[in-house]
């Protein structure tokens, strides 16, 4: 270490020097190690690109496995993208209310899975719906990679190699990548929870700040599908006790609750007109479902653990066992789940190196003896009991049963949701950070620096080579089987040749990707979980024909203001467009925004959102302004 207070000492034989050229082998040696530091980062921010490189090139890989043949539940969702980007292309940004495209005419806005005003959506003015949905991901991936690291490294103090593990334990999971290859756009989000992190625990962060972003990145996820809702609290639940135990000092509780406070009172002001829409309509049709498994609590953990472990460290073992495929690892975890759903809805599988770091870890508290005559912390105690009673929430909530779920299942909105093997996912974030607290406590000390690389390149190899585990699995097991072609062929007409296919004719069976080229509207909707279950309902009410044909003063299409509004409108459910509204009509089936009636409330709604917006977005104008006039001025003082 530099002597600093005994500089002579470096300069004894100056024979006469003046006291600049003395000072000059202490200049030298600090500009020397600010070199190094330069270097140093460098080669972090390099190791950082490269490891998102690496996470992107697999996940576009993994999609396009069978290009142009994709994943199946692009089959709901391409064509929804292609019908709202047709209505934006008429209309221009406006909201989309109803579609005359899918089930004889249907509401859109108000259905959770709506992505109208989605990054991929947004992203579908530039480039074809396939790669604006690979660019999202993308995008995700890199900011949720670059919050992790942040908060890792800049927020919980551990090292930079620690951090980067981390991160690529958090984005580098089985449970993003599968939800992403079978088409679940509405999971695209998922790494914005580290964002959310940032935001709540960022001690330097305003409160009024922190409101702003949480507010954003909430909408955002509304906006997006509204699907990563569920997630987020029972992630939300296991982290924040287990943050307190690793470090304390981040856990200012009444910044936190502020900060969730006012950015929850924002959100419900940018997205009060989307949740209304979406209860107008689910106070008719109340989508009940529950999942009901074979399994009990003990054979459902032990199933759980092999979700987690999953593909990336099980799959190879299995692979070696029976061959090219490993077959014997899907049936399995099918079968243990007892849940009836196939490998990709059941994949959450966690880095094998995670998996090592945390055997290492669970190893060396078991052998730490406790010190039983420390006196008691009790807010330490406090969460400790939070963080397991939250752990057993969330397994409760993976296997519908136990003790407390089957008292909150029937709760809105939690009676509506199925699939809770997915809430497996809750544990991802809170074991990468575990994970990378275990590397940095065991590497921190370590005075070799070229040890520690040799052992950080190490794991980081085999967390980005565990994900070649993914070719043993059989693309029949993926569901890949939506042909992209014609959904391509269908945009490129939009988009070049202006093309609006309006709806001429009803044709019961069409296609949901085919109803625009045959200028069409169908009666099913097959994949949309909301109006399939409807279809005795829509469907006697229409036949083959012209949408022109009027029976009994009504025209051949479903007036979907029935479905939403019917109040306001005079209609009711099921019923079609009376011949009175003829300008109605001829706008619907033209894809022009109908000037059907909205309640006051909705209106109103509609304004705050915007007004709200218009506030937000000056207030992050001046904030970045104030960030970016700062740095000169305070260069200008030094």
């Amino acid at each position: 270490m530099l002597d600093t207070e005994h500089p002579v000492k470096t300069s004894t034989f100056s024979f006469g020097l003046g006291q600049e050229q003395r000072l000059l082998p202490i200049c030298s040696l600090g500009s020397q190690n600010s070199a190094v530091t330069m270097k140093k980062q460098k080669f972090i921010i390099l190791l950082i690109i490269l490891n998102i490189l690496a996470i992107g090139a697999f996940i576009i890989w993994y999609c396009n496995r069978t290009y142009p043949i994709i994943g199946h539940d692009y089959r709901l969702f391409m064509p929804y993208m292609i019908d709202s980007y047709l209505h934006q292309k008429i209309n221009g940004l406006t909201i989309q209310w109803y579609t005359p495209s899918f089930a004889g005419g249907r509401p859109v806005y108000s259905s959770p899975e709506d992505l109208q005003f989605s990054l991929p959506q947004l992203l579908l003015w530039v480039v074809d719906p396939w790669t604006a949905i690979l660019a999202s991901l993308l995008i995700f991936i890199m900011i949720g990679f670059v919050a992790t690291y942040y908060f890792l490294k800049r927020l919980l103090g551990l090292g930079s190699f620690a951090s980067i593990l981390g991160a690529v334990f958090f984005i580098a999971n089985g449970f993003y990548f599968e939800h992403a290859a079978v088409g679940h756009i509405t999971y695209q989000a998922f790494p914005l929870f580290a964002v959310i992190v940032v935001i709540l625990t960022h001690p330097r962060l305003s409160t009024w700040m922190g409101g702003v972003f949480l507010s954003l990145v909430i909408t955002l996820l509304v906006y997006s599908g509204i699907q990563n809702i569920a997630f987020f609290p029972l992630i939300s639940i296991i982290f924040f006790p287990l943050l307190y135990l690793i470090k304390p000092s981040l856990m200012n509780w009444k910044k936190i609750f502020s900060i969730a406070l006012l950015g929850g009172i924002l959100a419900a002001l940018l997205c009060g007109s989307k949740i209304y829409a979406i209860y107008s309509f689910m106070r008719f049709f109340p989508r009940l479902t529950q999942d009901n498994y074979t399994t009990n609590l003990w054979t459902g953990f032990v199933a759980m653990i092999h979700q987690l472990l999953g593909t990336m460290t099980l799959a190879p073992f299995y692979q070696m066992i029976n061959g090219q495929h490993a077959i014997g690892f899907i049936e399995y975890l099918i079968k243990s789940t007892g849940s009836g759903y196939e490998y990709w809805e059941l994949d959450a599988s966690i880095s094998p190196a995670l998996v090592i770091l945390l055997a290492g870890g669970a190893f060396a508290f078991l052998l730490h003896k406790p010190d039983f005559k420390a006196p008691v912390n009790k807010r330490r105690l406090i969460a400790e009991v939070c963080l397991i009673l939250a752990i057993w929430l969330v397994i409760e909530f993976t296997l519908a049963k136990g003790i407390i779920y089957p008292h909150l299942r029937n709760l809105p909105p939690l009676s509506s949701l199925r699939g809770n093997v997915r809430y497996v996912c809750a544990f991802i974030f809170p074991l990468a950070v575990v994970g990378a607290v275990i590397f940095d406590n065991w590497t921190k000390n370590w005075k070799s620096k070229t040890r520690t690389l040799i052992i950080f390149i190490l794991l980081d190899g085999i967390a980005l080579g565990s994900l070649l585990a993914f070719r043993s699995i059989p693309t029949q097991n993926l569901m890949f089987v939506c042909d992209y072609r014609p959904m391509l062929n269908t945009y490129d007409k939009i988009r070049y040749d202006g093309e609006t296919f309006p709806v001429k004719y009803v044709i019961p069976e069409a296609y949901p990707w085919s109803v625009f080229e045959e200028n069409a509207t169908n009666l099913i909707d097959p994949y949309n979980v909301l109006f399939n279950p409807l279809k005795g309902g829509y469907a006697p009410a229409l036949h083959a024909g012209s949408v022109d044909d009027i029976d009994n003063g009504f025209y051949n299409m479903i007036d979907p203001t029935g479905y939403l509004f019917p109040e306001s409108n005079d209609s009711s459910r099921f019923e079609r467009i009376p011949v009175s509204e003829k300008a109605q009509f001829l706008d619907f089936i033209n894809r022009r925004q109908p000037n059907w009636k909205l309640p006051r409330r909705e209106q109103i709604l509609i304004w705050t959102a915007l007004v709200t917006l218009v506030v937000v977005t000056g207030i992050l104008l001046a904030y970045s302004a104030r960030k970016w006039l700062r740095f000169p001025t305070q260069r200008a003082k030094d």
